[in-house]
């Protein structure tokens, strides 16, 4: 569940990236595919919040601190920190496939 979540939201933040590269040739197109993509980024920001709320007991203290990394750079949804968000998302990711495959 958490990893779907991240992986939803790192595609998010690829398309909103991009949705916002090509705004310079603004249309009423580009501007409601961004509306559209911050209104998902709201959505997955809700979900990742209430997983770590769930899970906080259950998830490693190193993923949880990177979760409330994400969450927060998210939560203002500012795109200087695209790069750094995409790298805590692969970092949590990487770190939970670890735990899976050491608990199976």
């Amino acid at each position: 569940m958490v990893e779907m979540v991240l992986v939803l939201i790192q595609h998010n933040l690829d398309k909103l990236k991009e949705s916002r590269e090509k705004k310079s040739r603004s249309s009423e197109k580009q501007n409601e595919e961004i509306s559209t993509c911050l209104a998902i980024h709201d959505n997955l920001i809700r979900e990742l919040e209430k997983i770590m709320i769930q899970f906080s007991d259950v998830l490693g203290p190193s993923i949880f601190e990177r979760m409330q990394k994400i969450f927060t750079i998210l939560k203002h949804v500012n795109m200087d920190d695209y790069f750094v968000a995409r790298h805590l998302i692969h970092k949590v990711l990487v770190l939970l496939g670890e735990n899976i495959l050491f608990t199976q």
